[in-house]
């Protein structure tokens, strides 16, 4: 329970504990240690530059559950970045 709260309650301090996490020999450690750099990237406590190692490392994870969180967080940043793409190109009105 204690690794859950850490997940909701992280903040960008909280990115170095991932590593650890995802070490641990825990499977539920490891899937927390997932969630917490989920819960990082998704409320933008942290950019994804910041996440890019630890997100390679849960990728090749032994852990399934921690690999398809990282495919989760991965095709979730991937959205964001395509609507700020497109937010971001001027308007043509349609006439």
């Amino acid at each position: 329970m204690a690794f859950e709260l850490v997940r909701v309650v992280a903040d960008c301090r909280a990115l170095p504990w991932v590593a650890e996490f995802l070490d641990d020999e825990d499977t539920d450690i490891q899937v927390c240690g997932v969630g917490v750099l989920d819960q990082l990237l998704w409320s933008r406590l942290i950019e994804p530059e910041e996440a890019e190692d630890l997100l390679r490392m849960a990728e090749r994870h032994q852990n399934g559950a921690v690999r398809e969180r990282a495919e989760f967080i991965r095709s979730f940043l991937g959205a964001r970045t395509g609507l700020a793409e497109q937010e971001a190109q001027p308007h043509q009105d349609e006439t």
